[in-house]
């Protein structure tokens, strides 16, 4: 009588190892999808990151009030403080497309922004010549290292409406 072992069962070892590497694509797959989401949302560079849309805390203003509310998040990912310089426009998107420049700030004499994320409320003043309409606020962040690397990041907000 022979003493051999029962053959193995090769097709079972191999739908074992088929199982294991489809989970890991799958498991890679939801990894990149993920992170596509997550930085659809946030403008970013290796330094810096803002959430986006930021938040319109006034959705609809009387043109007598003079000013928008909006929360912004912003995130200083370096360990030091980083110089933050701004520009802003107005864009009104009804009843026609306008575009005003309100803001700016240059990065000579921007704010000193610390590590870490901030969430800030801004009180955006009319700029001269606001209509009536549906409008966002877009713009641009220009970030100075203290070791001279510049880098400019754009943010838009939610849409408003200005009521006369």
């Amino acid at each position: 009588m022979d003493n051999k072992p029962p053959p193995a069962n090769n097709g079972s070892r191999t739908a074992s190892h088929l199982t294991t590497v489809l989970i890991v694509l799958q498991s890679i797959t939801v990894m990149a999808l993920v992170y596509l989401i997550y930085n659809a949302t946030i403008s970013s560079s290796s330094i810096f990151q803002i959430i986006n849309p930021q938040r319109v805390l006034t959705p609809k203003v009387s043109i007598e009030i003079g000013f928008v509310k909006v929360e912004s998040t912003k995130c200083n990912l370096t360990l030091d403080n980083l110089t933050v310089g701004n520009v802003t426009y107005w864009i009104r998107e009804e009843p026609t497309y306008e575009r005003i420049t309100s803001a700016n700030l240059p990065i000579e004499s921007g704010i000193s922004f610390p590590p870490g994320c901030h969430t800030r409320i801004f009180e955006n003043a009319f700029p001269e010549g606001i209509t009536p309409g549906i409008w966002r606020l877009q713009g641009s962040n220009t970030i100075l290292t203290p070791k001279g690397v510049s880098r400019q990041i754009g943010w838009h907000t939610e849409t408003f409406e200005i009521v006369p």
